[in-house]
């Protein structure tokens, strides 16, 4: 590569360090004149180009990347990983059981499959025992009311932010629970009766304000003209016998 000993001390790239035949470190680059491999394993001149080499250098190079591009998550929680896993791994399985009946197990290809599916089997059996151990099954129910009981409380204050009275809000988690009850398959005759007499409330108040709206409009609401110029006025007689009429808010 045009580099000396002691120059090659001084970069940054890995170098093949396997023993020669002098007993010394290889200083060749690691991978040198390995082709797919540039910079990881062995050199061609030590085994870097055979293919179990070559396999150990992809390795080697999925650590390496992993350990640079591999972010931490922060949110992350035991059972959220467990689940993750046994998704993912039931996923690979899947596909695995859908491939399986189209190899031919009388080849070399075919024996790899049958031992990636006999891994993947086992591999998803373990992750659901870690799962059942962990008692998962509880944490997602757990997790799944604070989640309802979080979006119910979201609902009801933007409902009572939108200006929606008591029996509003109350028929809005009646719908939801009704809603709720028929994505899971379960009974909601009791939730549609209940929610059915709210709606029926809701709408006798609307009427009721719709009427005394219209009553006070058409000024039915104090009654005859005679009795709301009594209410009005205070009815005063002179001397003369003649009714003089004044406002009570002013004095007499």
């Amino acid at each position: 590569m045009g580099y000396t000993s002691e120059e090659r001390d001084h970069l940054s790239r890995p170098l093949c360090g396997a023993m020669t035949k002098r007993g010394v470190r290889c200083r060749a680059f690691a991978g040198q004149g390995v082709e797919g491999n540039p910079g990881v394993g062995s050199c061609k001149y030590h085994g870097g180009a055979t293919t179990a080499h070559k396999t150990h250098a992809i390795a080697v190079e999925a650590q390496q990347r992993l350990a640079l591009l591999g972010e931490p998550i922060e949110d992350v929680t035991a059972p959220g990983a467990l689940m993750a896993l046994l998704r993912a791994t039931a996923g690979h399985f899947e596909w695995l059981r859908h491939e399986m009946p189209s190899q031919d197990l009388a080849t070399r290809e075919g024996n790899i499959m049958k031992k990636i599916y006999d891994d993947e089997r086992d591999r998803l059996t373990r992750v659901g025992e870690a799962c059942i151990r962990a008692g998962i099954a509880e944490h997602i129910v757990r997790f799944e009311q604070d989640k309802t009981k979080q979006t119910a409380t979201w609902v009801r204050a933007a409902a009572t932010e939108a200006g929606l009275n008591d029996k509003h809000v109350r028929a809005l988690g009646l719908a939801m629970r009704k809603l709720a009850l028929e994505t899971g398959d379960g009974d909601s005759t009791q939730a549609m009766d209940e929610l059915a007499k709210l709606r029926a409330e809701i709408e006798a108040d609307d009427q009721r304000r719709i009427r005394q709206a219209a009553q006070k409009l058409s000024g039915l609401t104090y009654g005859p003209p005679e009795e709301q110029l009594a209410t009005a006025l205070a009815v005063r007689t002179d001397e003369r016998g003649r009714r003089t009429y004044k406002r009570r808010s002013q004095s007499r």
